[in-house]
Order: C-alpha cells, then structure tokens, then sequence
C-alpha cells in the first residue's frame, strides 16, 4: 500500500475528522486530537504496515513527519543499510557449517 493512502486511511480511523481534511502540516495531537492510546495504536499499525518503529526515537509532531520517517526507512531497506538476524543465519545455515 501507498504511504500516502496508508496514512489517509489510518488517520482518518484513528482521528474524529474526515479523511480529506488534513494536510503533511497536520499536528498529531492538537489538529487531529489523538490522544497517547490512538498514538499508540497508530504506531502499531505502521510498524505492521511498514517494518519501522516511527516512534523509536521521538513522538512525530505531524503527519509528513510520519511519512518522511517511513519513506526514510524504505530508502535504507532499498540500498541495503539493514540485514536482519535471520538473514545471516540463513546464510551460516547454507554454507554447511556446524557448531561442532
């Protein structure tokens, strides 16, 4: 899914006002009224979405600084900045070594 379609539809769900009534500029909490649970269940959402933790480091303030966060994670997976664990298990794995 798109992280601007992503986005609209999450938002307006989690928020009291209509899909089309914000903008990248909208403030989380004071524009679109989430409180510290719809916050909570947002971030949950976009990491199952997305594979990233946009709240990791800071509360985003508004609703570009999410879609820059996710866009920037992307980015990184593309030019291959992150290999998970399993990824180098797998590769031990295939190689034929054993511990012992």
């Amino acid at each position: 899914m798109q992280v601007c379609e992503f986005l609209k539809q999450t938002l307006a769900e989690s928020s009291s006002t209509n899909e089309l009534s914000f903008t990248d500029e909208s403030r989380l909490r004071d524009d679109l009224g989430l409180d510290s649970l719809r916050l909570a269940v947002l971030a949950v959402k976009i990491e199952a979405e997305f594979g990233v933790d946009v709240f990791k480091d800071s509360i985003p303030v508004t609703v570009g600084d999410i879609e820059e966060r996710i866009r920037e994670h992307q980015q990184g997976q593309e030019s291959g900045d992150s290999i998970s664990p399993s990824e180098g298990r797998r590769s031990d794995l295939s190689s034929g070594e054993t511990d012992g």
